[in-house]
């Protein structure tokens, strides 16, 4: 059983106070494993999004997600059921410039494809002109 290295002190206005069992902790003569903090900020960029390399690559991920949001809106689905992120990504990794370039892409099969194909190559299309 894992012995307690902090108690709360309610006479000290419940501050927290080490115990005997933190010394060999404190020492180095042990050591502790501690789990890693659940990152929870909202409306900053996420791990998904810090594999954007630059300026371009986020305005296409941005346009790519309003297209997905408007068609999910449409359709009364979530966006995740119109493409995924991963799918997002590798269109704005691959750029792809043609149908056989789109079938390439993870989660685009022939349905997909029939469905959204010319909308996603239009978004590609003109996000690549605005580049050049």
């Amino acid at each position: 059983m894992a012995r307690k290295i902090i108690e709360v002190d309610i006479a000290r206005g419940q501050s927290l106070v080490l115990t005997e069992a933190c010394l060999p902790l404190l020492k180095g003569q042990q050591p502790i494993a501690l789990r890693p903090v659940a990152d929870d900020s909202r409306g900053r960029k996420t791990d998904n999004d810090r594999w954007l390399r630059t300026e371009r690559e986020e305005r296409l991920w941005q346009a790519l997600r309003r297209w997905r949001r408007q068609v999910a809106d449409e359709h009364n689905v979530p966006a995740y059921a119109v493409c995924s992120d991963r799918t997002l990504r590798e269109l704005v990794e691959q750029k792809p410039d043609n149908s056989a370039g789109l079938a390439r892409v993870y989660g685009l099969g022939e349905l997909k494809l029939a469905r959204y194909g010319s909308a996603i190559l239009q978004i590609l299309s003109e996000h690549n002109m605005q580049g050049e």
